[in-house]
């Protein structure tokens, strides 16, 4: 490489560390899960993935190419865009909007049974309740969108892989004539 050309840290490294460091993490999820954990367990373990990052990028030697770092979608922009949507609409807009126009305590409830949806198929203790905290609710948000987050970047790379364009069905031999 010449002197002034600009450099970046290769998108397959930043890929490679981020994807150990979340193999490390959900090991030690994996160890540290009991039946007692909630909302705080998760926002640790997510507040523990870049920490291992970091970690591992001072310990793994970096690969560099050239040009600009370009704004990519990653699996955490995307995972943290599902949490903030999530937290801003369904959970501050949606409960102030039932608190407001008075809505029944049943119908507040199955608006947070709805948010513990699909950290709830794994254990009841991620069932968001009024009697959990803003932390335990928080979390399991968090959580859920972590499993959402993974359908939509696998969406994402098949259309990456197919040349950027979605795949057109074949016009039918009645249709051409």
């Amino acid at each position: 490489m010449a002197c002034n050309e600009p450099v970046r840290l290769a998108w397959s490294y930043r890929r490679y560390t981020a994807y150990l460091a979340l193999l490390v993490v959900v090991l030690i999820a994996l160890a540290t899960y009991r039946p007692a954990s909630g909302g705080p367990w998760i926002i640790g373990l997510v507040l523990f993935w870049p920490l291992i990052t970091v970690v591992l990028w001072a310990i793994l030697p970096p690969s560099y190419e050239r040009g600009y770092a370009q704004p990519r979608i990653t699996f955490v922009t995307t995972f943290l865009s599902v949490f903030v949507s999530v937290f801003a609409i369904e959970f501050v807009f949606f409960l102030f909007a039932y608190i407001v126009l008075g809505g029944k305590p049943s119908e507040v409830q199955e608006h947070l049974e709805m948010l513990s949806e699909p950290m709830r198929w794994f254990s009841q203790q991620f069932l968001i309740t009024p009697e959990k905290s803003f932390v335990d609710a928080c979390g399991v948000m968090l959580g859920n969108s972590f499993l959402v987050a993974i359908p939509l970047m696998v969406k994402k790379l098949i259309f990456a892989s197919k040349g950027g364009e979605f795949p057109r069905p074949k016009a039918h031999a009645a249709s051409r004539s």
